[in-house]
């Protein structure tokens, strides 16, 4: 990847995280044992609060297709925003965008739509990106302190990092946001 070099090219990071590519050249994957240094990448994690009393209240078929559900919204918000779902457990659903103000925007499509029982927290940052189990998947410090916001969010609310909110187009978009009420807290 060479900044300017084609015009009518994009980044690999727009092409890693994009639905259609993906789609596309699925079968395009990083050799085993490769791993991919990316310099910068949006994430957003969606979790489901109380999962045992979903268990409690619903048998596990159910409960199957109520994290299903979810699973399906958090796909079809993440490609209307070029992103990509990243393979991950049923218990955590992680999204990776090219852009920290494309996750922005799935993040507040997010709260409209889910159930306020959902968490949803976003982060940005460098990680790699390899192949395991024949499909792309990206790791490292961003998605664990990505991860790690949610343990903060309380239900029905939305967690975005200090560098993450700190991005200029992010902190336009959470300014210019009329359905959004945007609070900052601290924590150690």
């Amino acid at each position: 990847e060479v900044p300017g070099a084609r015009v009518d090219g994009v980044s690999a990071s727009t092409a890693m995280t994009h639905p259609k590519f993906r789609e596309a050249f699925h079968g395009q994957l990083l050799a085993h044992g490769e791993l991919l240094p990316v310099s910068q990448l949006a994430f957003v994690f969606v979790e489901l609060r109380e999962k045992n009393a979903l268990f409690e209240k619903l048998d596990d078929v159910a409960a199957w297709n109520a994290l299903s559900q979810l699973d399906e919204t958090v796909r079809e918000i993440g490609q209307a925003h070029e992103g990509t779902l990243v393979p991950s457990s049923l218990d955590l659903l992680v999204v990776a965008f090219p852009s920290p103000l494309q996750a922005l925007q799935a993040c507040l499509e997010m709260r409209r739509r889910l159930d306020a029982a959902a968490v949803v927290g976003a982060h940005d940052g460098r990680c790699i990106a390899l192949t395991r189990d024949g499909k792309a998947e990206f790791f490292g410090e961003t998605l664990h302190r990505g991860q790690s916001l949610l343990a903060e969010c309380e239900a029905g609310q939305l967690a975005l990092s200090a560098s993450f909110a700190a991005d200029r187009l992010v902190a336009v978009a959470l300014h210019e946001a009329k359905d959004a009420k945007v609070t900052v807290e601290t924590s150690l």
